[in-house]
């Protein structure tokens, strides 16, 4: 594996922070491209991934 998806990866696993910072942040952090469906805040789209 090259270094810089793994790097990618812990950034996503280790960004709880992050998502609970206020809805600060660019669209697609609160969009799920899957079901197409926009939530408020980034926290809550992570929890609908985890849901699934």
């Amino acid at each position: 594996k090259n270094k810089t998806e793994i790097n990618i990866q812990d950034e996503i696993l280790s960004s709880d922070d992050e998502y609970y910072s206020a809805d600060e942040g660019p669209e697609f952090d609160r969009y799920c491209y899957t079901c197409k469906q926009s939530f408020k805040y980034p926290y809550i789209l992570k929890r609908h991934h985890q849901m699934k």
